[in-house]
């Protein structure tokens, strides 16, 4: 899976977490089995993030994967799902 084809994979779950959990709550199963898959693929980024850093020796930027206006939004999507 190439770089860009993981950011749109990120994007599509996190725009199916944040419509499931609008309308089905953020409890419904559902709703929490899109923020697992998510779990996998932002993991999976930051590890290739890392790996590219350490093999470039240097400080490379993260893609923005949430824009501002959306990262409150699934910060709390993932407090509420993670009971934090």
């Amino acid at each position: 899976m190439t770089r860009d084809e993981l950011h749109t994979q990120i994007n599509v779950l996190k725009s199916k977490m944040i419509f499931i959990g609008n309308a089905k709550g953020l409890n419904h199963p559902e709703t929490i089995k899109y923020s697992q898959q998510l779990d996998v693929y932002l993991n999976y980024y930051a590890n290739l993030e890392m790996h590219n850093t350490v093999n470039n020796k240097s400080k490379s930027a993260l893609i923005p994967l949430f824009p501002q206006r959306h990262f409150h939004l699934v910060l709390r999507f993932f407090y509420r799902l993670h009971g934090k």
